[in-house]
């Protein structure tokens, strides 16, 4: 018996999802949903392919596919430049010369870096 035809979908998720993974809800058109399991590292554009969640086979056919396109939604702070994620931070001339603690945001989550202070004279300006 024939299988059933593969259905495409599009899915938008956030930065933050696609970087870390996660589980999103995806509502049909004819009212089903389908669980969909983002994997860490998605791409934008990426195609998920759910095995036999596309249309009734006719007859004892097997279910199609649903291929579900991925749009990853942009952030505030970080962007994407090949498998690097990348954030521009702001320091301060007076951090970047004396050295402090900055927080940096993460994509798991702020932690604190230490910006070492410039060795030489520029330290004894001031």
């Amino acid at each position: 018996m024939p299988r059933g035809q593969t259905r495409h979908y599009t899915l938008t998720v956030d930065f933050l999802e696609a970087a870390n993974g996660a589980k999103r809800r995806l509502t049909l058109p004819d009212g089903r949903t389908l669980d969909v399991n983002i994997p860490a590292g998605l791409k934008d554009g990426q195609v998920l392919r759910l095995k036999g969640q596309g249309m009734p086979g006719r007859g004892t056919g097997k279910p199609g596919d649903a291929l579900i396109e991925v749009d990853v939604a942009p952030h505030p702070l970080f962007r994407r430049q090949g498998n690097d994620i990348v954030l521009e931070l702001p320091v301060t001339l007076k951090e970047a010369v004396l050295g402090a603690k900055i927080e940096v945001p993460t994509i798991k989550g702020p932690v604190t870096v230490m910006v070492p202070p410039i060795q030489g004279r520029a330290r004894d300006c001031g």
